[in-house]
């Protein structure tokens, strides 16, 4: 939902698109991190170990506000 890879440590917003997707679907959301930063980039590639980390599911049919707080706060909370 935040669109793009970022800086390790930065919290974006996310994209405003999201939450349309997530009230269309009727799904639950499945927050993940991914820590590719530092080996990929659309120039170069380094060798090394890219982590997937899966958080909990965060229910369907929550308020826009609500699913943004929730998904952010959950993939922030992963990259730690």
């Amino acid at each position: 939902p935040e669109g793009t890879r970022i800086r390790h440590g930065s919290q974006p917003s996310l994209q405003s698109g999201f939450a349309g997707i997530y009230k269309l679907l009727g799904l639950e959301v499945v927050p993940v991190a991914v820590d590719s930063g530092p080996l990929y980039h659309r120039l170069w590639k380094r060798p090394g170990t890219i982590t997937y980390k899966i958080g909990d599911p965060i229910p369907a049919g929550l308020p826009r506000q609500e699913i943004e707080s929730r998904v952010h706060a959950a993939i922030n909370a992963l990259n730690q």
